[in-house]
């Protein structure tokens, strides 16, 4: 691994190893599942991070309060909910397919394909957001489904994945935010781009805690906001909360891809090193090349330069360590919980 200029921060060298007659606890089933086959093999480098990230790490705005992750075979209750009665409204207008077709999409009496269709929404019609709920569909994955109304107070669930906001700011999970975050890759991008030359918090927290590139990522995607998004990323457990541990935790689920060329939008991660404390580091990556022939990414920064930055994957590599994998959207995020692309 190429080390460029030395350590940027003191490094903190990994605790003993156990007795080796201390097996170490089993995993409890409930914190780990898998939504793929999960048998990609991956190299990484051999040096051992720390076993224990400070708690903070997933957020720059204070601590996370832990969550606990679903085992999909078992759907929460708490998962559907309703907007609270005195919030403005959130009103979202039917999109095109994510083909760019422009089929109707079904209006059903209950959250599922296999409940009645109540009537067709044409490309266009404006619906009033009023609930949620999530079902597993048979491919074992969390779908997502909208409680609406119509304009001729018509009510039903549609799925989610083919809507633009119109109005308002959803009151409950995946939250679309006002500046117009709604977990896809296009609007990370740009809220990330928004950030280059500020963002400190992240590459300096003001608790004098570990940079925090998970908490920019997760931000930027609106994960923080809404943890059913990708619950691997907003809560790593039982790994460390920490770009590598959520690394860890989207691989054991068979969420991690290695094909080059990394598409534009993937969150791409960094193998653990003396660089970054043993946390590893993740990033965004554009669609734009750099001269050295990579593309460019947009990261969080470090002590001594915390800003935001802009730089090639090739510069990032010799800052932090080199890259052992990237996850996208389309792969890793509960479906319908992210701007545009589900099926009608």
């Amino acid at each position: 691994m190429s080390k460029v200029g030395g350590p940027k921060f003191p490094y903190i060298p990994p605790p003993p190893p156990p007795p080796a007659k201390s097996a170490p606890p089993a995993a409890s089933p409930l914190l780990r599942h898998s939504r793929g086959p999960g048998g990609m093999e991956v190299h990484v480098s051999t040096f051992e991070p720390p076993r224990k990230a400070p708690s903070h790490l997933l957020g720059a705005f204070g601590d996370v309060p832990d969550k606990e992750v679903r085992n999909l075979g078992e759907v929460n209750s708490g998962l559907e909910q309703e907007a609270p009665p005195d919030n403005q409204p959130w009103v979202v207008r039917v999109t095109p397919t994510a083909s760019g077709g422009n089929d109707a999409l079904n209006l059903r009496s209950d959250a599922g394909t296999g409940n009645g269709i109540v009537t067709t929404l044409e490309v266009g019609t404006e619906l009033e957001v009023t609930g949620q709920k999530y079902i597993q569909n048979d491919e074992g994955r969390l779908e997502l489904w909208y409680q609406v109304q119509t304009e001729d107070g018509q009510t039903g669930y549609v799925r989610a994945g083919r809507f633009e906001t119109v109005s308002g700011v959803a009151a409950f999970e995946p939250y679309v935010l006002a500046d117009g975050r709604d977990g896809s890759s296009d609007s990370a991008m740009k809220h990330a781009s928004g950030l280059v030359g500020g963002g400190t918090e992240y590459g300096e927290p003001a608790d004098g805690g570990p940079p925090r590139c998970l908490g920019f990522v997760n931000d930027c995607f609106g994960i923080t906001q809404a943890a059913d998004r990708c619950p691997e990323m907003y809560n790593p457990s039982p790994y460390d909360e920490s770009a590598w541990g959520a690394f860890q935790k989207l691989s054991d689920s068979g969420l991690i891809l290695n094909e080059r060329p990394i598409p534009e939008g993937a969150i791409v991660f960094f193998e653990p090193s003396e660089q970054n404390e043993g946390y590893g580091h993740a990033a965004i990556v554009t669609g734009e090349m750099a001269p050295d022939g990579t593309p460019y990414v947009l990261t969080s920064g470090w002590e001594g330069s915390p800003e935001v930055k802009r730089m090639s994957l090739a510069e990032l590599e010799a800052e932090t360590g080199a890259v052992v994998g990237y996850t996208t959207p389309e792969v890793a995020f509960t479906e319908g919980t992210y701007g545009g692309g589900s099926q009608s």
